[in-house]
């Protein structure tokens, strides 16, 4: 009885070791899903970026960038590790899935957040021009 048990404890453990180990087949709806709202979030935080980077005197808009090029590079970084390692979009992956796009998400609204933060320091008439410049790029992206 006691070897029956071992020998299927082991045969458990192999089968479990070996599913582990099988490559997962990503979905590619799924990953063309995930790859396009990373390519929107991507565009809507250059456009910040490229803004807050024009404005490279104002030291309040050197400390936004830090913030917002932060926030975007985890988001970008957490994508292209879980890509590398072949775990999005997988059946069993809807928490890595959701993590990416949140993480995009977030960097996005940082970004907006940063740029209105640096905006509302900026004289009126600048602030008029810079949004309106902003809202015609954005319209654009859509």
């Amino acid at each position: 009885m006691k070897l029956r048990n071992a020998v299927l404890f082991v045969l458990v453990l192999t089968l479990c070791a070996a599913q582990a180990g099988a490559p997962r087949a990503a979905e590619p709806e799924c990953l063309s899903r995930l790859s396009e709202n990373a390519k929107r979030a991507r565009a809507h935080i250059n456009l910040y970026l490229s803004a807050m980077k024009a404005m490279s005197d104002n030291p309040w808009a050197r400390n936004s960038t830090s913030v917002c090029s932060s926030a975007f590079s985890r988001a970008e970084q957490y994508y292209k590790k879980q890509g590398a390692d072949n775990v999005l979009c997988t059946g069993s992956s809807s928490y890595v899935d959701n993590q990416t796009a949140q993480l995009y998400k977030t960097a996005n609204s940082t970004c907006r957040s940063e740029f209105n933060n640096v905006l509302s320091k900026l004289p009126p008439d600048e602030q008029r021009e810079l949004s309106a410049s902003i809202a015609k790029e954005e319209a654009g992206l859509r």
